[in-house]
């Protein structure tokens, strides 16, 4: 029998040792293959994939409202499985996956919070299309590394400046 996908979540007061629930106002719906970042103050969940097929949306939770808050998706391509995501300070950038037609993505795209849009990653190089790799933020550019190119593990990696 599969497992039902669960929908909620909560957050942890080490000073009480305790788990809070969050609230279950427009949570988003039961995903795996999703990212998660913190923003210092919200995590944007975004992605992934349930019984149903791909998930072409994300949500922003606000710690201090107890508040799920809707992402706009004006980018088709956007959604994402088995990407990965990184927080720059300002802007979340995400990486690779599968598209929604099942297409190993290339590039990566931006996500401004603030803004809530979505812009494309600016770049002049097409590195490989990669799942299940490593993005890391150094201050001000992304460094990608190893992964799968959905058949074979793959030993190389790629950097951007974003200009911050």
């Amino acid at each position: 029998q599969a497992e039902k996908p669960i929908r909620d979540g909560g957050r942890y007061d080490p000073q009480k040792d305790q788990w809070i629930p969050v609230s279950q106002q427009q949570v988003p719906s039961a995903r795996g293959g999703h990212t998660a970042i913190w923003t210092g103050q919200e995590m944007i969940v975004w992605g992934g994939q349930n019984k149903n097929g791909q998930i072409l949306n994300g949500a922003k939770y606000k710690l201090e409202r107890d508040q799920w808050v809707g992402v706009l998706t004006n980018l088709v391509e956007v959604g994402r499985f088995l990407h990965t995501a990184v927080w720059t300070g300002s802007e979340m950038i995400i990486w690779g996956g599968y598209e929604a037609s099942g297409k190993l993505a290339e590039g990566g795209r931006i996500y401004n919070p603030t803004k809530d849009a979505w812009s494309h990653l600016p770049t002049d190089k097409k590195p490989e299309g990669k799942i299940l790799n490593s993005l890391v933020w150094t201050g001000n550019q992304i460094i990608i590394w190893g992964g799968s190119d959905g058949q074979t593990l793959l030993n190389s990696g790629w950097t951007f400046k974003t200009g911050e």
